[in-house]
């Protein structure tokens, strides 16, 4: 589950009249607003299965990208997470625009490579989904 911040290409479904090389749809900041699992059970901000809070992805117009989550320690503390990469323009078409975000791992000596698509629901709803069919939602912050 949690490769998929690491390292990822994903398809965000623009309609290609409406989104311009420089106005990319995905550029801002994302807030996670709750997860699918490949099984069908929703993790939503409450749940106690909720592993990432917190969660927010920042596209930057500069292809530069910002991954910032806590997660809960054994020991009852809570360890604030930042990784950071960038994304680039792979491929145009009808269906919209392919992107590759290549995350850099900062603080951690692990090292994950996983192949998602992010698909834009609406101008402020994104979902990611994993090859397995893990899904996150996220909102624009």
């Amino acid at each position: 589950m949690r490769g998929f911040i690491y390292s990822f290409s994903f398809l965000a479904c623009i309609a290609a009249s409406s989104c311009g090389s420089e106005s990319h749809k995905i550029i801002g900041r994302w807030t996670k607003v709750k997860e699918v699992l490949a099984n069908g059970s929703v993790i939503d901000q409450n749940s106690p299965y909720n592993y990432y809070k917190n969660y927010t992805v920042d596209f930057r117009s500069d292809n530069k990208v910002y991954i910032s989550f806590d997660t809960d320690q054994s020991s009852g503390t809570t360890k604030q997470n930042e990784d950071q990469g960038e994304w680039r323009l792979e491929k145009s078409d009808s269906a919209g625009f392919l992107y590759n975000l290549t995350v850099r791992i900062t603080d951690r000596n692990e090292s994950r490579e996983t192949v998602n698509q992010i698909k834009t629901l609406s101008d402020n709803e994104l979902v990611l989904v994993s090859k397995d069919g893990h899904m996150v939602y996220f909102t624009r912050k």
